[in-house]
């Protein structure tokens, strides 16, 4: 609302993440938001961490592992995965498979990739395989007793996360976008 009043003629739109990275490499947009997790390697664009999400590994309650108090990536290197496909997705390339193969050091095993959260979980359930999912998309899900939900960590023991971050060019002088990013500087 701070910036509605400020800058009434400011536009703001929202849209699917594919191709939103790319429109800002081409300045067709000043600021994104993204939870991609590959914004690191772009050059030029400046990123402000607004959420850490905690990622989380989801199985069916007679797992063998469902009851450790976390799990590694190389705890699930010999899983089988199902993966959460957004219609928003444009490739078939998923952002789960490149993080396991980037953060696990194996590409995985995926046996299904399905757009809606709740069919995803179903099938989890069934013991059709396994998901790694952003706790966002799972948290109404802890108290079925058809699922057990892990935290996923790195090596060192450590949160595994999926960043909320803004991403704009470095090189972008509008001023609208500066008061924008002051405002959300001081939430």
């Amino acid at each position: 609302k701070m910036m509605a009043c400020a800058r009434p003629s400011m536009a703001f739109r929202l849209m699917d993440e594919a191709g939103l990275l790319q429109m800002l490499q081409h300045q067709e947009l000043d600021l994104i938001f993204s939870v991609t997790p590959y914004t690191g390697d772009l050059m030029n664009v400046e990123h402000l961490l607004l959420k850490e999400y905690p990622l989380m590994v989801v199985m069916a309650a007679g797992h063998p592992m469902a009851e450790k108090p976390y799990l590694t990536y190389q705890d699930l290197k010999e899983e089988r995965f199902l993966l959460l496909e957004p219609n928003a997705r444009q490739s078939a390339e998923t952002e789960e498979s490149r993080i396991i193969l980037e953060r696990g050091g194996y590409l995985p095993n995926v046996v299904s990739m399905n757009g809606e959260p709740e069919t995803l979980l179903l099938q989890v359930a069934y013991g059709a395989g396994i998901s790694i999912l952003p706790e966002y998309v799972i948290h109404h899900t802890y108290t079925r007793e058809d699922l057990r939900i892990v935290p996923l960590v790195k090596a060192d023991h450590t949160a595994e996360t999926l960043d909320f971050e803004a991403l704009w060019q470095t090189s972008c002088d509008n001023q609208a976008l500066n008061y924008f990013l002051d405002i959300v500087r001081n939430l």
